[in-house]
């Protein structure tokens, strides 16, 4: 808008000057001539002030799309290395919870080996309708079954994080280091043509002297 405000002005004064110079109460002779020659320089230096500030304008759409590609771009990357941390995550805190029910299981079992009864697990008794101790077999039943249930938990868990450390985690990184040189890319052409078409009012002006 500066850029425009000028080159405006510039001309509003280029045009009037004009004016006066073409009226009958100047004199018209060679300075008359050097004033027109002189003037048209600078209607030229408008020119060149509003192409400038075009160019200026073309750069600023370009750099703001460069940034809103290379911002959804990250928050992309982020959000599905997040995911992939939390599906991890996750992972671990369900092995976790079978290996607790393992544990608890094991103990049961020790506990009806050993004829320990005071603290162990009970079970429904159908005849007397009350508590009593599970036997054998059912505990080793359980303890079998939370055994699988905790190995499979533990496979899931190596596997998701062997996943993430070897293949998600390095992606990711590798994509945001393509979308800063992607930036780094962009900006350096935008400024390489940014050198090529600044305003040179005062070459300009001076360039046939």
């Amino acid at each position: 808008m500066i850029e425009e405000d000028h080159a405006l002005s510039l001309r509003k004064l280029v045009r009037s000057t004009h004016e006066g110079l073409r009226s009958h109460e100047v004199k018209q002779g060679t300075f008359a001539n050097g004033m027109g020659e002189f003037l048209q320089r600078y209607d030229r230096m408008a020119d060149n002030g509003n192409q400038f500030a075009m160019n200026l304008h073309t750069m600023h759409e370009e750099l703001l799309e460069l940034t809103n590609n290379c911002e959804k771009g990250r928050k992309y990357w982020k959000q599905n290395g997040l995911n992939a941390e939390k599906r991890v995550s996750d992972a671990e805190s369900l092995m976790e919870k079978a290996k607790a029910k393992y544990d608890s299981a094991c103990e049961d079992y020790v506990r009806n080996v050993s004829g320990d009864r005071t603290s162990g697990s009970k079970r429904f008794n159908l005849k007397s309708g009350k508590l009593g101790p599970q036997s054998d077999e059912d505990i080793l039943k359980r303890v079998e079954t939370t055994d699988n249930d905790y190995a499979t938990k533990v496979q899931l868990a190596n596997s998701q994080r062997q996943e993430l450390l070897t293949k998600l985690r390095p992606h990711a990184v590798k994509a945001l280091q393509d979308l800063i040189a992607e930036v780094d890319s962009g900006l350096t052409y935008q400024l390489q043509k940014f050198g090529e078409f600044q305003p040179c009012d005062f070459l300009l002006i001076y360039s046939d002297s």
